[in-house]
C-alpha cells in the first residue's frame, strides 16, 4: 500500500506517554500533589514542547526514575514498557522491538545517543538489528521512546519508532554526583558498580564541561556443568564521557561530546533441558563490545529559523563467540565430532560509520511550524569467521590454533535523504502536520572463504562482490484537535521503511541474492489528558500497523544455511492505556498496559522463497499482553530526612519462538511477572541518599528468548533471579 492510497485513512495509534514526573514542593515536604509537566524535543523543533501537548506517541523515562528502577541501558528500558520488547541473545545482541514489528535485518527501531543515530553490525547474516550497542545510561536527562514509525524526521531503521537517550550537558555551575552500590543474586557472584559526574563552568557563561566515568563488575549465576566452572556468566563494562559546551553568543551553542566504552562478557544464556541457569555447552563463549563515539552538534539561530548541524563518528570492536560442537554431531555423527569438536565460532567485527546531517527549523508561533533538512552516513562493517577446535578441558580455542573454516565479509553501507515536516496551526484548537522523507541508499558486500570446510558445505571461494541500491518516498499526516487545556486527540497516518540488502552466500541461485527494503503503514487515534487539577493523566491508544513485503529469513535449497528474502504479509492491532496519579501528599501511581495481536495476513511464500510463515501465525517474540504497575510512596522523617519506597510490577504474556507450531524449534514462553523493590532514606538538604533494593523479589524464571537452531542448541535467556543489592549517593 502506497503513502498515496493512505492519506484517506488516518486510524489507528497512539503510543501512550510514559509515567510523569511529580513536583517537588519544599525540602521537606516531598512530591506535591500536581504532575509536573514534562518537555520533549521528539518533533525536532526549535523549542521544546510539553509531552502532554505533543499529538504523537511518547513514553518518556527520566534520569531519577532510571536510578529508582535499576535500568542501566535501553534494552533494559525497553523490557519494562508495555508495548516494547527487547530480542535478546545477551550482552551485545539485542534487538529493540517496539509494537510487535520484528524480523530480521537492518535495525526496526532507531537507536539516537543525543543527535547521532547509532548502527547495528550485520555479522554474517545481515542481521543487523540483533546487534545494537549497549551504553549505560547515568547522569541522563531523559530517554525518549517514540512509538509508530518515524521515517520522515529519523529514516530508516526508524520503521516502527525511535529510542532516543538524551544526557545532561554542561552548564555554568558547578555540580558533582558520586554513586556506588554492591549486590549479589540467589546463589551468584557478588558484583559492584561506581560512577561519577564532575559539571565545571570554565569561563563564565561561554564554556563548560562534563566528564562522566562508570566502572560495573557484575557477578554471574549461570553454571557450566562439563566444565566444572560456576558463576560463568560474568559482565565487566567500563567507560565515560567527556560534554564540552561553548556558547560564543546568544544566538549559537557548540557541543563537542566523546564517549567511549568498554564491555567484556560472556553470553548469560542457561539451556532448557540442562535446567535454570545452567548449561551444557562444552565451550566458554565470551562476547566483547568497544564503543567510541565522536560528535559535534551546533545550533545557531537566524532569526527566522534556526540551523542544527550534527557530524558524528562511530567506531564499534565487536567479538562474538558462538558454540559449534553439536554441529559436527548434526551434520557428520560421531566421526567429524572426533576430529572437530568441541569447537566455536568467532566472529570478531569491525563497524566504523560516519553521519552528517544539517536541518533548519523554524523559529516563533506563527500559522506555520516546518522543519526541513537533508540526511547522509555511511557504514563500513569487516566480519571474520573462523572455526577453531577448542580444549576440552577448558572450553577455550587450542594453543596453537586449529582452524576448521575462515571467511572474510566486507560491506558498505551509504544513505542519503531529503526530509521535511510542516504543522498548519488552522485555528487554536486545529493542527494538520504533513511530513515527507525522500530515501537513496547503496549497498555492497564482497565475501570470501580462505579456509574451506567442505564437511559442513562450505567450499573454498574467491572474492564475490554483490550489489543492491533503491530509493523511494514515505510520507506522514498528523491532524490534531485541542479540546481543552486537559485533552488533546489526534489522528495520524505514517510510513516506514528499512534498506534491503544483498545475502552473501556463495551458494545461493541469483534470484536468492538480492532482497529488497520492506515498508509498513500505521494508522493512529489516540487522546491524553489531563483530570482533577492535574493530579492524575489518562492516555488511551488504539492502533493497526500494515506491514508489507517483509523482509523474513530463509533456508537456502541444501538446507545447510539462513538467508533473507522478501515474502508475505502482517497486521498488527494494538490497544494501550496508561495511568499516572498523584492521589495524595508523597503518594505516585501509575499503571500502564499494551494488547497486541501482531499475525501474519499471508504466507511467507514468493517464486524466490519459501519460509516458514503461514496466514495467521504469531510473530515470535511479541506477546498479546504486557503491563507494569508502579506504587511509590514518601514521607518525612524529621528534620531533612526523607524515606520512600517503591514496588515495580512487570507482566509480560505468552509468546512463541518461532512462527510455525510445527517447527522443529518453536518453544513455548511462558507468562512471567516480575516484581521489584526498592526502599530509599535521603537527606534532602545535604543531597545524599541511602537505597536498599530486592530485585525479582519471588525469584521467578523469566525467560526473555529461547533460542534454539541447526546448531543443536535449546539456549534460554532470562531475567537474572533474585538480587539482593544496597546503592549510596551524594551530590555536590
Amino acid at each position: 500500500m502506497s503513502f498515496r492510497d493512505s492519506l484517506p485513512v488516518c486510524a489507528g495509534v497512539l503510543a501512550l506517554s510514559s509515567v510523569p514526573a511529580f513536583a517537588a514542593s519544599d525540602s521537606t515536604s516531598g512530591p506535591s500533589f500536581e504532575i509536573e509537566e514534562i518537555v520533549v524535543t521528539a518533533l525536532r523543533r526549535t523549542d521544546p514542547t510539553l509531552l502532554q501537548k505533543t499529538p504523537m506517541a511518547i513514553t518518556t523515562v527520566g534520569g531519577d526514575t532510571l536510578e529508582k528502577r535499576s535500568l542501566d541501558n535501553v534494552t533494559d528500558l525497553l523490557k519494562v514498557i508495555p508495548g516494547t520488547a527487547i530480542v535478546d541473545q545477551g550482552t551485545a545482541q539485542r534487538k529493540l522491538v517496539v509494537r510487535g514489528v520484528n524480523s530480521a535485518g537492518e535495525p526496526l527501531t532507531g537507536l539516537y545517543y543525543d543527535e547521532t543515530f547509532i548502527q547495528g553490525a550485520p555479522s554474517t547474516t545481515n542481521d543487523a538489528g540483533q546487534r545494537m550497542p549497549e551504553l549505560r545510561l547515568f547522569d541522563v536527562e531523559r530517554v525518549e521512546v517514540l512509538r509508530g514509525p518515524q521515517g520522515t524526521l529519523y529514516g530508516a531503521s526508524s520503521m516502527s519508532g525511535t529510542v532516543r537517550a538524551l544526557f545532561n550537558k554542561p552548564t555554568n555551575e558547578f555540580g558533582a554526583r558520586v554513586t556506588a552500590s554492591t549486590e549479589s543474586s540467589e546463589e551468584g557472584d557478588i558484583g559492584y558498580e561506581a560512577n561519577a559526574m564532575v559539571n565545571v563552568p570554565l569561563v563564565d557563561e561561554k564554556l563548560a564541561t562534563r566528564v562522566v566515568g562508570y566502572h560495573r563488575d557484575r557477578g554471574g549465576y549461570i553454571d557450566n556443568v562439563p566444565l566444572k566452572r560456576e558463576d560463568i556468566n560474568t559482565d565487566e563494562t567500563t567507560g565515560g564521557r567527556v560534554l564540552l559546551r561553548y556558547t560564543p553568543a546568544e544566538t549559537l551553542t557548540v557541543d563537542l561530546a566523546a564517549f567511549i566504552q568498554r564491555q567484556e562478557a560472556f553470553i548469560s544464556a542457561w539451556e532448557l533441558p540442562a535446567g535454570p541457569y545452567k548449561t551444557n555447552v562444552p565451550t566458554q563463549l565470551p562476547v566483547t563490545d568497544d564503543f567510541e563515539l565522536y560528535s559535534l552538534t551546533t545550533r545557531w539561530n537566524l532569526g527566522f529559523a534556526t540551523l542544527t548541524g550534527v557530524a558524528s563518528h562511530f567506531n564499534r570492536d565487536l567479538l562474538a563467540t558462538i558454540d559449534a560442537s553439536r554441529l559436527m554431531f548434526n551434520v557428520g555423527g560421531a566421526p567429524l565430532a572426533n576430529a572437530f569438536a568441541p569447537a566455536v565460532l568467532v566472529q570478531p567485527q569491525e563497524i566504523e560509520s560516519d553521519s552528517y546531517e544539517l536541518r533548519l527549523s523554524s523559529n516563533g508561533d506563527g500559522p506555520f511550524v516546518w522543519t526541513t533538512g537533508v540526511y547522509f552516513d555511511k557504514r563500513d562493517s569487516f566480519t571474520l569467521t573462523r572455526q577453531l577446535k577448542a580444549d576440552k578441558a577448558t572450553g577455550l580455542p587450542l594453543n596453537p590454533e586449529q582452524v576448521a573454516l575462515r571467511r572474510t565479509i566486507d560491506e558498505t553501507l551509504e544513505q542519503r535523504a531529503l526530509f521535511g515536516e510542516v504543522t498548519f496551526n488552522a485555528t487554536d484548537a486545529l493542527a494538520v502536520t504533513l511530513g515527507a522523507r525522500y530515501f537513496d541508499y547503496d549497498k555492497s558486500m564482497t565475501t570470501e572463504t580462505t579456509k574451506a570446510f567442505p564437511q559442513i558445505k562450505f567450499f573454498a571461494q574467491l572474492p564475490l562482490t554483490f550489489d543492491s541500491d533503491e530509493d523511494g518516498v514515505v510520507g506522514k499526516v498528523n491532524v490534531a484537535y485541542t479540546l481543552s487545556e486537559s485533552a488533546l486527540i489526534y489522528a495520524q497516518a505514517a510510513e516506514g521503511f528499512r534498506p534491503g540488502g544483498t545475502n552473501q552466500l556463495a551458494n545461493l541461485p541469483a534470484n536468492l541474492v538480492p532482497y529488497e527494503s520492506d515498508s509498513l503503514m500505521s494508522y493512529e487515534i489516540g487522546a491524553k489528558t489531563s483530570w482533577f487539577d492535574d493530579r492524575m493523566t489518562a492516555n488511551l491508544a488504539a492502533f493497526r500497523i500494515d506491514w508489507d513485503n517483509m523482509q523474513v529469513t530463509g533456508i537456502s535449497p541444501d538446507g545447510a544455511f539462513r538467508f533473507i528474502s522478501n515474502a508475505g504479509a502482517a497486521q498488527i492491532d494494538g490497544v494501550e492505556l496508561e495511568l499516572a496519579a498523584a492521589p495524595m501528599q508523597g503518594l505516585e501511581l501509575s499503571l500502564g498496559a499494551a494488547f497486541l495481536d501482531a499475525r501474519l495476513t499471508e504466507d511467507q511464500i514468493s517464486a524466490a522463497v519459501n519460509a516458514p510463515g503461514r496466514e495467521g501465525d504469531r510473530i515470535p517474540n511479541v506477546p498479546k499482553v504486557s503491563a507494569a504497575v508502579a506504587v511509590e510512596y514518601g514521607h518525612p522523617l524529621g528534620a531533612a530526612l526523607y524515606g520512600s519506597a517503591r514496588v515495580d510490577v512487570t507482566h509480560t504474556g505468552e509468546q512463541f519462538s518461532e512462527l510455525r507450531p510445527n517447527n522443529i524449534f518453536y518453544e513455548r514462553i511462558k507468562e512471567t511477572t516480575l516484581t521489584n523493590l526498592r526502599l530509599r532514606l535521603e537527606d534532602i538538604s545535604t543531597t545524599w541518599n541511602v537505597d536498599l533494593f530486592v530485585n525479582n523479589v519471588f525469584d521467578e524464571v523469566a525467560i526473555n528468548r529461547v533460542l534454539s537452531s541447526e546448531f543443536g542448541f535449546d539456549l534460554a535467556v532470562s531475567a537474572p533471579p533474585r538480587t539482593f543489592g544496597l546503592s549510596v549517593g551524594k551530590s555536590f
